[in-house]
């Protein structure tokens, strides 16, 4: 009875929102659709109800009640006075006006992605089984399908296979090899062309997969060998020939002169095998007597024995070199006059060189072999093509090296006896330390020959470094010679100084400042709370500029109220006011301590009895 009662109590309250929203003018009276009440129920208790002339039917577009009605498959609400469908219509999906996206249906009352949705895959209510995805509006086994490999759309290539959602290429795969699943277990085995192989042992595939051996050559742990001569590998592979021996036809045949090297390779008679060559002991130096006996750095063997190497055995064995030749290179030669070897082997002269006396000379312009090994010039002379010439105004420290009209030979060069300090009138007639020379004489340097003979300063100038200069304002020469002055500083009165702050040379020398004024970037400036002593010394708000300093007039007992206003002994300064707080009320103490309850200030204490 009580659950009939609530149901009727529910119908009525529908009831009255029904018809509050018909009388308030409402075309939408299935907004509160949420409220999930099978329309059956209103059929059973409110019947066919009626609003401007007929019920709502499926499919017209009558004026409709908007009385929600059940016909089996559909649930049909009243929108904007058209019959609508909330369960299948795209324009009013669920509820009225709610419109499902291009790419949507309308589903069972909720927009759907038909393409993608696994429950509503192509149409409404189809549904994609377990491991299916939905696909372009198809179910999908994403796990093994070639178009949609793990995920939708992901495609495999051309001789892949999709093995657990990985598209894979099974010729080449070891874990499937040929198909998903198949595994290439064997240790050694590699997955070639679908199929799995040992490298090591296949001839088709040795070593790498595609790898063929040639013809009559066994694949042996990877690598291609030919078993008819292969002393690690002899007739089979592993089978290795003893120390010494060779692989002959696949069978191991020991090394010597009738297989020298080589299988078949015979030593002539007189001859020994040594290291795979056939060699005579009695003359090899590698294998002196026997193989393997080494002669030492520079000797020959000679009847199987090692012999030095020089004069007594001068590129063969028995060769002797004669008396003061030397052996180079295996030929007796005279390291003297040898170009080739002189002074010592090897040792070669240039070219257009001589060897003279065991020194390389080139004999056209030495003096002391001049045309000739030993032919010396006299002294003084030159050695010019050749032949010995005297030094002097056509030979000037070279052959053929001429001094101009005037000029004179001096120690080999070319100079002017009139100008030269080093020469001044005569080779080797030197100046004094700071003279010239001036016309072939001496004279000292100055104002009257400053640089050059000659050149006088104007009044008032000095010589310096041999330019005339005024040192009162030289940067370089500022007050004397020499004196350089610093960066950015100028020479003002023959003293290096900062015209951007000096405020005798303010800007410029001799650019003065006021009395009480600064100079400021190369100007001058009213010294006062803006440049307080120093360019750009801003004081503070409630500050004054007292002697280059920025004061608290309101507190400084040095400046009270005004610059220079000195407070007496037991003042402060209490607003720009020199006070005795040893007796101020207000003041009592310190500034600002005011004595309360009729309290008086005596020395600086309230109350003070």
């Amino acid at each position: 009875m009580a659950t009939s009662c609530t149901l009727v109590a529910s119908i009525l309250l529908i009831m009255v929102s029904f018809v509050s929203s018909m009388e308030g003018g409402h075309d939408d009276v299935a907004r509160n659709h949420s409220m999930e009440l099978h329309p059956r129920a209103w059929n059973r208790f409110l019947g066919q109800g009626r609003k401007k002339g007929g019920p709502c039917v499926p499919g017209k577009a009558n004026a409709c009640s908007g009385i929600p009605g059940d016909y089996g498959t559909q649930l049909l609400h009243c929108c904007q006075k058209r019959c609508c469908d909330l369960l299948n219509d795209n324009a009013n999906c669920g509820t009225c006006n709610k419109r499902c996206g291009s790419a949507q249906s309308c589903c069972h009352g909720k927009c759907a992605a038909t393409a993608y949705d696994p429950r509503n895959c192509g149409a409404c209510g189809r549904k994609c089984g377990s491991g299916q995805l939905c696909c372009s509006g198809k179910c999908a086994v994403v796990s093994s399908d070639q178009h949609n490999c793990g995920a939708c759309g992901k495609r495999c290539g051309a001789g892949q296979v999709c093995c657990k959602g990985k598209c894979i290429t099974t010729t080449s795969d070891g874990k499937n090899c040929g198909a998903c699943g198949k595994s290439c277990s064997r240790a050694g085995q590699v997955c070639c062309n679908g199929k799995c192989t040992l490298v090591s042992s296949d001839a088709q595939n040795c070593g790498a997969c595609g790898k063929r051996c040639g013809s009559g050559q066994s694949c042996c742990n990877g690598s291609c060998i030919t078993v008819t001569n292969d002393a690690k590998n002899c007739g089979a592979c592993g089978k290795r020939c003893g120390y010494g021996q060779l692989c002959c036809g696949g069978k191991c045949a020991a090394a010597g002169s009738q297989n020298c090297g080589v299988c078949g390779k015979r030593c002539s008679a007189g001859k020994s095998c040594c290291s795979g060559s056939c060699t005579t002991v009695t003359n090899d130096a590698k294998n002196c007597g026997a193989c393997g006996k080494r002669c030492g750095y520079g000797q020959l063997c000679c009847g199987g024995k090692c012999a030095a190497a020089g004069s007594q055995n001068c590129g063969a064995c028995g060769k002797r070199c004669s008396a003061g030749q030397s052996c180079c290179n295996g030929s007796c030669t005279t390291v003297t006059n040898d170009a080739k070897n002189c002074g010592a082997c090897s040792k070669r002269c240039g070219s257009g060189q001589s060897c003279c006396n065991g020194s390389c000379t080139t004999v056209t312009n030495d003096a002391k072999n001049c045309g000739a090994c030993g032919k010396r010039c006299g002294y003084g002379q030159l050695c010019c093509g050749g032949k010995c010439a005297a030094v002097g105004s056509q030979n000037c420290g070279a052959c053929g090296k001429r001094c101009s009209a005037g000029q004179s030979c001096c120690n080999g060069s070319c100079t002017t006896v009139t100008n030269d300090a080093k020469n001044c009138g005569a080779c080797g007639k030197r100046c004094g330390y700071g003279q010239l020379c001036c016309g072939g004489k001496c004279a000292a340097a100055g104002s009257q020959n400053c640089g050059a003979c000659g050149r006088r300063c104007s009044a008032g100038q000095s010589c310096c470094n041999g330019s005339c200069t005024t040192v009162t304002n030289d940067a370089k020469n500022c007050g004397a010679c020499g004196k350089r002055c610093g960066s950015g500083q100028s020479c003002c009165n023959g003293s290096c100084t900062t015209i951007t702050n000096d405020a005798k040379n303010c800007g410029a020398c001799g650019k003065r400042c006021g009395s009480g004024q600064l100079c400021c970037g190369g100007k001058c400036a009213a010294s006062g709370s803006q440049n307080c002593g120093a360019c750009g010394n801003r004081c503070s708000a409630g500050q004054s500029c007292c002697n280059g300093k920025c004061a608290e007039v309101a507190s400084d007992a040095g400046n009270c109220g005004a610059c220079g206003r000195r407070c007496g002994y037991w003042q402060l300064c209490c607003r720009g006011t020199c006070t005795n707080v040893a007796s101020d009320d207000l003041n009592c103490g310190q500034c600002g301590e005011v004595c309360r309850n009729n309290d008086r200030c005596e020395y600086g204490m309230c109350g003070y009895a």
